[in-house]
């Protein structure tokens, strides 16, 4: 009988045996990282959420989970729920204000460990990453075996640390382009870009990329945390099955919006992210679907803009 055999009848029988974990989630307040709380309290654990300030604290008493003013980067200021929890989720994937953005991740990672070693208890880390780390497979379709081609190498460099360590239960999840609630990567400045004139669409107007709504991605967090030990020491990418260029969504979302102008093809912005997103890529879920079970509830992405350009559309209006 294989691991795989064994981590799917295990995740049929949490379905019939409810069990809590202590989560501490690394940046509970940010979009990705409140999702995945708020998901984790949802299904019965017991959550704590670091955040820096305490109006970010008093939101999140509003979904019982319960707030730790710190600074991820200084552990001894959250440490005594890292010891009470068994997993620790880093939602925040980069310290930008450093040269290595992995810096900040390497202290949590480490204070894990630590914690782990001292409790002799195998933490689950789930470190949160992203399908850009792939590169450009111009438009094929990418799986967790594939090369890491990015030009984020320090990201790439990180995610090896995480599946590596012996310490911990190292997970690395890659999501794809986020979208969904309030907010979604890239397309609410998609619909301001678009609410006067043309469609403007920067680069090569055919490239793929993959797509994951929030809430499905915090399922997948909880899917990860849930599953038995057979999980850990992996990366997973986590995405739906949309199968739609940006230029595609682009326009989508402009006409869902009530945008009747022409779509007009630009260069690419020469800035080192607009260029990182050049690359036309689509990532594959089956691995996180054949060993957890997860499925995406909400998208594809085309079958979503309408409703994201009236969300948008109504939280700009409440502003005002």
């Amino acid at each position: 009988i294989n691991a795989e055999y064994m981590g799917t009848v295990f995740n049929r029988i949490i379905e019939f045996n409810s069990f809590t974990m202590k989560v501490l989630v690394i940046g509970a307040n940010g979009y990705i990282g409140n999702a995945v709380a708020v998901a984790f309290r949802n299904a019965g654990h017991h959550v704590y959420g670091l955040v820096r300030t305490q109006a970010a604290a008093d939101e999140l008493v509003k979904n019982e989970i319960i707030p730790v003013i710190g600074a991820a980067t200084d552990p001894s200021t959250y440490q005594k729920y890292l010891d009470e929890s068994s997993v620790v989720v880093d939602s925040v994937g980069a310290f930008f204000d450093n040269p290595d953005p992995a810096t900040g991740c390497r202290i949590i990672l480490n204070a894990v460990a630590q914690s782990s070693q001292k409790l002799k208890q195998s933490k689950r880390y789930v470190y949160t990453s992203g399908c850009l780390a792939y590169g450009d497979y111009k438009g094929a379709v990418v799986y967790e075996s594939d090369e890491l081609k990015g030009s984020n190498k320090w990201r790439i460099n990180f995610e090896q640390e995480v599946t590596n360590n012996q310490q911990v239960e190292g997970i690395v999840v890659r999501p794809g382009w986020v979208y969904g609630g309030t907010f979604g990567h890239y397309l609410d400045s998609w619909m301001q870009a678009n609410k006067d004139g043309d469609i403007e669409v920067h680069g090569n107007p055919d490239k793929y990329w993959g797509w994951i709504h929030v809430s499905d991605l915090a399922a997948a967090y909880v899917r990860l945390c849930e599953g038995g030990s057979h999980l850990a020491h992996n990366a997973y990418n986590v995405v739906d099955n949309s199968r739609i260029t940006v230029s595609q969504a682009k326009e989508g979302l402009a006409r869902a919006a009530g945008v009747k102008g022409k779509v007009v093809n630009l260069p690419a912005n020469t800035d080192p992210f607009s260029q990182l997103c050049e690359q036309s890529t689509i990532p594959s879920s089956e691995k996180l679907h054949r060993l957890t079970g997860w499925s995406p509830k909400f998208g594809p992405l085309r079958d979503y803009l309408t409703t994201h350009a009236f969300v948008i559309q109504a939280k700009v209006a409440s502003k005002h």
